[in-house]
């Protein structure tokens, strides 16, 4: 992996609310918080390329190089376990996914919100909180879609906590930090991630992080696309002590080069970009919510009254 250093200037938290895809805030039928949802630490701006998300799905390793997505593998089940809490679980006949995304909507022809990246072994989400008397519609989907080598950041540890922290919120020119389509350095061909005999051909490569000097713990992600038929990029990340990757951004189609940063008080993280599609949905679940004086909890114990003379 190589190693990139990277020498303190300064960085703002909303640096990361630059370019996100905009968001209709009239789908949001729980509060924030609730699930994996598009943020950008209190500012959502109209959008290029980039989702923020403030979960992540755990890409673990070998199962995450991606294969042919088959056909209506996931099976959804949903239970109201509580007024307003919805429990989903689902099981896939599938091996290949790297992981499943979450879905809900309030119409069943959608449009569909992400709630989470799933890994490969969770198999059960809850979503909270949701408004009462209102039906949510659920799918799950396997993700698929080959891997770049990781690469990783490490800053300086000679700037202090304190400093590091000051300079972060600094205000500062977003500028470098949009997403791109850089033209290819040389002429290429390219391949299908969704077919298993040119999926290795079709998986990027040449991950490169650039420090970009005007900032504290930022840096610019460069790749090579072979890829010409990809629903989009993944941004998955792994700091110290974790145990493997998880999604930290979802990327438009195309994008080869965009802004990133660690945050305080991380000083250290390992990244990599996966090219992905999205698998044929599960069936399509639906769950009403209550108001709490309705509510008749289906697996509370039933006591059966004696009868009269026993």
């Amino acid at each position: 992996m190589n190693a990139i250093p990277i020498i303190p200037t300064f960085w703002p938290s909303n640096a990361l609310a630059c370019q996100t895809e905009p968001v209709d805030a009239s789908l949001c039928a729980h509060p924030p918080g609730a699930g994996l949802f598009a943020r950008t630490l209190g500012c959502v701006r109209g959008g290029l390329a980039l989702f923020i998300f403030g979960g992540g799905l755990a890409a673990g390793s070998a199962a995450l190089r991606g294969e042919s997505s088959p056909d209506a593998t996931i099976h959804l089940s949903t239970t109201l376990v509580s007024p307003v809490d919805v429990l989903l679980e689902w099981k896939d006949a599938s091996p290949g996914a790297a992981g499943h995304t979450v879905e809900y909507a309030t119409d069943p022809n959608g449009p569909f919100i992400v709630l989470n990246y799933c890994p490969p072994g969770q198999t059960t989400y809850k979503h909270p909180n949701l408004m009462p008397q209102t039906t949510f519609y659920y799918r799950v989907r396997g993700i698929y879609g080959p891997v770049t080598d990781p690469v990783e950041v490490t800053l300086p540890g000679q700037l202090s906590d304190e400093a590091y922290k000051t300079a972060f919120y600094q205000p500062e020119d977003f500028a470098w930090t949009v997403p791109k389509t850089l033209p290819d350095k040389a002429p290429l061909v390219k391949k299908s991630i969704r077919n298993a005999t040119t999926l290795a051909e079709a998986a990027p490569s040449d991950l490169k992080a650039t420090f970009v000097r005007s900032t504290v713990s930022g840096f610019e992600l460069t790749w090579t696309n072979h890829s010409s038929d990809e629903d989009g990029f993944l941004l998955e990340s792994k700091e110290a002590g974790r145990p493997d990757f998880t999604v930290a951004a979802l990327i438009k189609p195309k994008i080869n080069a965009f802004g990133w940063a660690l945050k305080p008080p991380l000083r250290h993280a390992s990244y990599r970009i996966r090219a992905f599609y999205y698998g044929t949905p599960s069936n399509l679940e639906s769950k009403t919510t209550v108001l709490p004086g309705d509510w008749k909890n289906p697996t509370a114990k039933v006591e059966t009254p004696s009868s009269p003379g026993q």
